[in-house]
């Protein structure tokens, strides 16, 4: 369960699910997972390509869950 102003690869990595990681910060895409339901905030500039996010991507370093989320990792 993710705590209040925590991204999605914080809340998943204090459970102990290891996410490959480079920048923290929404530019590198290494964090990069399916969000199959729910709604995530994400900050402006996060360096999200288009095909992705039509196709429902999200970078889990920069992702503020929202509601409850299914995600693929």
């Amino acid at each position: 369960k993710a705590k209040a102003g925590e991204p999605v690869l914080t809340a998943l990595e204090r459970a102990g699910i290891v996410v490959p990681a480079l920048c923290r910060c929404g530019e590198c895409s290494m964090c990069r997972m399916k969000l199959l339901s729910g709604k995530v905030f994400q900050p402006r500039g996060v360096l999200l390509r288009k095909s992705d996010r039509d196709s429902g991507y999200i970078h889990s370093c920069a992702a503020y869950p929202l509601t409850d989320l299914e995600i693929m990792l």
